[in-house]
């Protein structure tokens, strides 16, 4: 008793690492009921680990089903079919990247964006400079917080602006 809590502890609820083992090698020899129980079984795990990256749906569902066609690829080849969850979570999240690294956006460089007027004054200067530091942080990804430290701009005071107290 105390050991099956124990397995469910550890494995939440996955089964034993020989039924999992069984299962990859039916699967290699063409069982379409072990490739089902398979893709039952581990379904959640390659969506948890496509999630995490933000994807939108349409290259999430991308990622899970290319994630399944690499098992079928390379099922005989996984040296230890006992860490399959293992193996899946690091593949899916390895197309997450591919999928981020092929469809990543333009990130503006400091010469695309426009020149200050040359008669601007000194402070409106300033100020399109400020927002051109800050547009390119923001398209790095940056956090709203690091973006004032990281382009030499001043950071908006909360108190100031609304004349009460904030909690951070």
């Amino acid at each position: 008793m105390a050991s099956a809590r124990r397995h469910e502890a550890t494995n939440r609820g996955r089964p034993p690492a020989d039924d999992v083992a069984r299962l990859v090698a039916q699967a290699v020899d063409g069982d379409q009921l072990a490739w089902d129980a398979l893709v039952d079984e581990f379904a959640g795990v390659v969506w948890a680990a496509t999630r995490a990256y933000r994807l939108n749906r349409a290259d999430a569902a991308d990622v899970v089903q290319t994630t399944w066609m690499r098992l079928v690829q390379n099922a005989d080849r996984i040296k230890d079919p006992t860490r399959l969850g293992a193996w899946l979570a690091t593949t899916a999240r390895r197309e997450c990247l591919d999928v981020i690294h092929r469809t990543s956006r333009v990130i503006p460089r400091s010469h695309d964006l426009p020149d200050p007027p040359s008669d601007a004054p000194h402070h409106v200067e300033r100020l399109i400079i400020e927002q051109h530091a800050v547009a390119l942080h923001v398209a790095c990804g940056a956090s709203r917080r690091a973006t004032p430290r990281c382009c030499g701009c001043s950071a908006p005071n909360p108190r100031r602006a609304t004349g009460r107290s904030v909690r951070p």
